[in-house]
Formats: structure tokens, C-alpha cells, sequence
């Protein structure tokens, strides 16, 4: 399993965990992180999507959950992250995207590498570096 931060809210057992709603917010418009993770991980490609696109709504605010599903064991859920984040310009993101470019599965490079190209002017040359390496 990847690293999640038991200790943070947006981890934590909400109480609108199981609901069918159209998004993720419970009713203190509380986002429900822990859906949307769910979420990405689903089966069903409009599910994903659906979530996929609620994160990119939300801006920088699903740069977190973006990053650690970016270390998430399914090829399918980094990808979905990948694509998330070449939208939400997440400058924090920089160091996950610079591994991704060695993921084992193509798609997710060529994501990361486009997420990398969205961040260039926002990069530190310590990022840029080692992503240049690997070109």
C-alpha cells in the first residue's frame, strides 16, 4: 500500500463515507479526500474520470491526494494522478513527477513529462536537473 498521513483530516473516517453523491463534499463542505482516492482507484473509467475531474476543479487544494497517488501501487490510479496534475500546475509535485519519468508503464512517463512541461517556469533547477538527465 502507499503512504498515507493517518494523522491528517482528509484521511479520517468521514461521516458521509458510503454516500452516493454527485461530489465530495459532506454537508460542512468538508471535501471527502478519502472518496476521491477511492475513487481513482475504481474499475469503472467514469467513475475515475468523474473524480479525476472534481480534483482539477479543486485546483491546488488536491495537490496532496495527487501526490500520493502518484505512489500508489496500480499503474491505472498514478496515471489518473499524472493527468490531474499536467491541469493543476502543482509546483510540490515536481520531485514525484521527476520519479514518474521512470514508471514502468509508459503512459504515466509521457504524463509526468507533460505535467513537468506545464510546471517549467515554476521548477527549481534542483528538479530540473535530474529530469534532464533522464531525456
Amino acid at each position: 500500500m502507499f503512504k498515507r498521513d493517518a494523522g491528517a483530516k482528509v484521511w479520517g473516517d468521514e461521516t458521509n463515507r458510503g454516500r452516493n453523491e454527485s461530489n465530495a463534499e459532506n454537508q460542512h463542505g468538508d471535501v471527502d479526500w478519502r472518496r476521491l482516492l477511492h475513487a481513482l482507484e475504481s474499475k469503472d473509467g467514469i467513475e475515475r474520470v468523474r473524480a479525476r475531474k472534481e480534483l482539477v476543479a479543486r485546483g491546488k487544494l488536491s495537490c496532496r491526494i495527487l501526490r500520493e497517488a502518484l505512489h500508489h501501487p496500480d499503474g491505472q490510479v498514478r496515471w489518473e494522478a499524472a493527468k490531474a496534475l499536467v491541469s493543476v500546475r502543482c509546483p510540490e509535485a515536481a520531485s514525484e513527477l521527476v520519479e514518474r519519468l521512470a514508471d514502468e508503464d509508459g503512459d504515466v512517463r509521457w504524463l509526468a513529462a507533460e505535467a513537468l512541461v506545464a510546471l517549467r517556469r515554476d521548477l527549481p533547477q534542483h528538479v530540473v536537473a535530474p529530469a534532464a538527465d533522464l531525456a
